[in-house]
């Protein structure tokens, strides 16, 4: 079974993903509320994949997903899909995480469609 992490420090946000991810069969789900613990979870474990809120208020977003991305090149954890979640709706936002290596940008709120259907299409990447 595919283990997903998520690092959202909303918990109503958090509890909405988590409920369609679970509904959609991902039942290995791992949910932290700040970027640093985040970070921690994610260099300690495998996942298949790690959504990662871009406003987190202690270490944000882009911060973890540089970081976890640094990582990866250096083949210290496993390369896995990295997804942006966020409300932010600006394009230069959007380019800098494709730059910092997220694979993929989910707007919030989204759809339950939309989160399952990036998640196939990363995991399936990789």
């Amino acid at each position: 079974m595919t283990r997903l992490l998520l690092i959202e420090d909303h918990p109503q946000n958090a509890r909405s993903f988590l409920r369609m991810l679970l509904k959609h069969g991902y039942e290995a789900l791992d949910w932290e509320q700040t970027g640093i613990s985040g970070l921690e979870i994610a260099l300690r474990g495998t996942y298949g994949a790690i959504l990662i809120d871009l406003d987190l208020p202690d270490l944000d977003g882009m911060h973890v997903g540089l970081a976890l991305y640094g990582h990866m090149l250096k083949g210290r954890i496993p390369r896995v899909p990295l997804v942006a979640l966020t409300a932010r709706t600006d394009t230069s936002t959007r380019a800098e995480a494709e730059r910092l290596g997220f694979s993929a940008w989910i707007a919030k709120p989204c759809t339950e469609t939309t989160l399952i259907e990036t998640l196939r299409k990363v995991m399936g990447a990789h």
